[in-house]
C-alpha cells in the first residue's frame, strides 16, 4: 500500500501564524515527520510527502504528484 501525505503551506506560504509567531508550516512539517514514522512502522511499503522541508508547492503540483503516483491520499 502506497500514501501521499499532503502538508501544505511552506515556504512564501505559512499559513496561520501564531501569538508566539510559530508558524502553522513548521507545525505540519513536524507532523508530517511523525505520522511518516508511525506509517512506515506499520510495515506499509511507501510513504510519498509533498515536501521534506519548508519548501511551497503549489497545489496545481501536489495534486500532479498524487495522481503520477496513484495512491491512496490523505
Amino acid at each position: 500500500m502506497k500514501w501521499y501525505l499532503d502538508f501544505g503551506h511552506g515556504g512564501k506560504d505559512p499559513g496561520a501564524i501564531g501569538p508566539t509567531n510559530l508558524k502553522e508550516s513548521d507545525v505540519a512539517l513536524k507532523n508530517r515527520n511523525d505520522n511518516k514514522k508511525k506509517i512506515l512502522k506499520m510495515h506499509l511499503k511507501k510513504v510519498i510527502t509533498t515536501r521534506e522541508d519548508d519548501k511551497y508547492y503549489s497545489l496545481d503540483y501536489r495534486t500532479k504528484k498524487a495522481n503520477n503516483e496513484t495512491v491512496t491520499t490523505l
